[in-house]
């Protein structure tokens, strides 16, 4: 497994999401924050965290 960056592994103790199983496309990423976080209304640290994982996936599918 590639070593996360720290911006990466704060993104995703936002959400709640495990360090060790992150999600490999979008649709896991959607599944995954919906099912561990339980908010009705999403802060906006929570929303950024949740574009900045997506943006990551994206750059790596291109690659």
């Amino acid at each position: 497994m590639a070593k996360l960056d720290p911006i990466t592994v704060s993104a995703l103790k936002m959400l709640r999401l495990d360090t060790d199983r992150v999600p490999r496309n979008h649709n896991d990423l959607a599944f995954a924050a919906r099912r561990r976080t339980k908010f009705k209304v999403w802060t906006q640290e929570q929303t950024d965290a949740y574009r900045h994982l997506w943006e990551r996936i994206g750059q790596q599918q291109a690659a």
